[in-house]
């Protein structure tokens, strides 16, 4: 099943490069549609997740020139780095490792960088297309997932790995563009495609995805009620009356189905703890604050299997004795550990990983504002879909592992940046 599944997704691979060659939006997008829906039926991300970074490199063949320094200088750490643990350490670990938690930052610098010229799209089509892979994924999964929350509903995973949201994340900053370019009639349709899109998100039980949406949609939802309005005082007027009619109405239903609080609760997780991360997050501090100074400054390497550290060992003995579980897993694999990608690279990389992390947030965020600054709405959209995306990933990496989003934010950042030189022009 799973070399099927690899052959199909490869051949559909190739085919839609070919046949999507310079749409680079609908391109990465129907690539993307492609991983989700092959990891809908195998759930691994080690037999789809490689496949999909090599499709993901095509983009940027014969487009890679007058690359800044601070990609070089990205791409020259991680490439030592990943150089250095292929040799001495466990090469398929490192790879793994590499694709799943550095990429995702990489690739947009890349895109960033490259020399791609975007051609006229339907941005609308794309989102749709989005929406209908998204519910006929979702629709599959209702009638076949496996995993079943307290409240009876089937949680939208394959694997463990959240299939529905994905998408729907992917596609936000197609949303926040084309809801900034669009008239009044165009935004109500996009509104009403990412109200279907809110309901797989909330299916997956990814409170990342949840996230990543609310911060997103925040700034358009409060121009969907600008329009609606003459001035600020109705704005916060008509904001003011939902907030307190969404109120009554969960209150009166609250009061006459009491069932319903334990329904809502479960399935948006409100109470939940964040399972086997806490213990996960503990014993990455554990380790970091009784190793060595070498494994503080530098990490373990990606291919390092933490094991071997007798303090690492005692740190995982503590979270144990209290309850955490898979200790096999903890204590023999290397590479990706942990759900939290910041607990990875500080076991991984070290302190030197953590601040270059830090370092290429900071320098996405300036992108973000450079080039998006002659419309704040779509500024603050972006900005703050990224930093839904930095806290994403404090839970879980999304199920292409990030890849996607940066390559669609860096695509429709280069999209806005060749409008206004166009215009210029």
């Amino acid at each position: 099943m799973e070399l099927e599944i690899a052959l199909i997704s490869v051949s559909a691979y190739i085919y839609r490069l070919i046949k999507t060659n310079s749409l680079w939006i609908t391109q990465q997008l129907e690539l993307l549609m492609i991983f989700i829906i092959g990891l809908t039926f195998i759930g691994k991300l080690d037999v789809l997740l490689p496949i999909y970074f090599l499709a993901s490199l095509v983009l940027l063949i014969k487009h890679l020139k007058n690359i800044s320094y601070w990609t070089l200088f990205f791409c020259g750490y991680f490439g030592v780095y990943l150089l250095y643990v292929l040799i001495v350490q466990s090469t398929v670990s490192t790879i793994i490792a590499f694709v799943a938690k550095c990429w995702q930052f990489i690739v947009f610098f890349l895109v960033i960088n490259s020399t791609l010229h975007l051609k006229k799209e339907n941005i609308y089509y794309n989102i749709k297309l989005g929406l209908v892979i998204e519910t006929l994924l979702g629709i599959y999964l209702l009638f076949t997932g496996q995993m079943v929350d307290p409240n009876g509903l089937v949680r939208l995973v394959s694997n463990s790995q959240p299939i529905t949201g994905n998408l729907a994340i992917a596609t936000l900053p197609l949303t926040v563009y084309l809801y900034f370019n669009s008239n009044n009639k165009i935004k109500s349709k996009i509104i009403l495609m990412n109200l279907f899109f809110l309901v797989w998100i909330i299916l997956s039980g990814t409170r990342g995805y949840l996230l990543v949406y609310a911060l997103t949609m925040f700034v358009i939802m409060l121009d969907y009620f600008r329009i609606k309005t003459n001035n600020m005082i109705s704005l916060l007027k008509n904001i003011l009356v939902c907030i307190v009619l969404l109120g009554l109405i969960i209150i009166i239903a609250m009061l006459v189905f009491p069932e319903m609080i334990d329904i809502v609760d479960s399935i948006l997780r409100l109470n939940a703890s964040v399972g086997i991360r806490t213990f996960e997050n503990a014993l990455a501090i554990d380790f970091f604050n009784n190793t060595s100074l070498i494994n503080e400054i530098f990490g373990i390497g990606m291919g390092g299997t933490a094991g071997d550290y007798p303090e690492y060992l005692i740190a995982l003995n503590r979270q144990l004795l209290l309850g955490m579980w898979h200790s096999a897993k903890y204590m023999n694999d290397s590479g990706v550990l942990f759900h939290n990608l910041y607990a990875n690279v500080l076991l991984n990389f070290g302190v030197i990983g953590i601040f270059i992390i830090i370092t290429m947030s900071c320098r996405i965020y300036h992108i973000i504002n450079k080039i998006s600054c002659k419309s704040y709405q779509i500024k603050y959209s972006l900005i703050l879909y990224f930093t839904g995306f930095l806290l994403m990933n404090y839970y879980r990496w999304s199920a292409d592992c990030g890849i996607g989003e940066m390559i669609i934010l860096a695509l429709v950042l280069k999209r806005i940046k060749q409008e206004d030189l166009e215009e210029y022009d």
